[in-house]
C-alpha cells in the first residue's frame, strides 16, 4: 500500500520520446508533444514503427534537465 500524499508533482500531458531502432542498429528519435495519453503515443509509435523496434519514454522535468521514464519496449512488429 502507498500513501498518495507523498507525490509532490504531477505532469498532466508529458512529452513522449520514441526511439526507433532498425535491424542494423540505426536509430531515429521523435518527441511527441500533442498526445493526450500514453495510449495515443503507443498508437502513433506502432503506426510509425514499420517493423522496427522502439522504446517509449515519458519526459519528466528535473532541475538539471529532462528525466526519462521508460514506459514500453517493443520489439519489431
Amino acid at each position: 500500500m502507498i500513501d498518495p500524499r507523498d507525490g509532490v508533482a504531477e505532469v498532466d500531458f508529458p512529452g513522449y520520446r520514441v526511439y526507433f531502432i532498425d535491424s542494423h542498429g540505426a536509430t531515429e528519435e521523435w518527441l511527441l508533444t500533442e498526445c493526450h495519453s500514453v495510449l495515443e503515443a503507443i498508437e502513433w509509435a506502432d503506426a510509425a514503427a514499420h517493423h522496427r523496434s522502439y522504446d517509449l519514454y515519458a519526459e519528466w522535468p528535473l532541475s538539471t534537465g529532462i528525466g526519462l521514464v521508460r514506459l514500453l519496449e517493443r520489439n519489431g512488429l
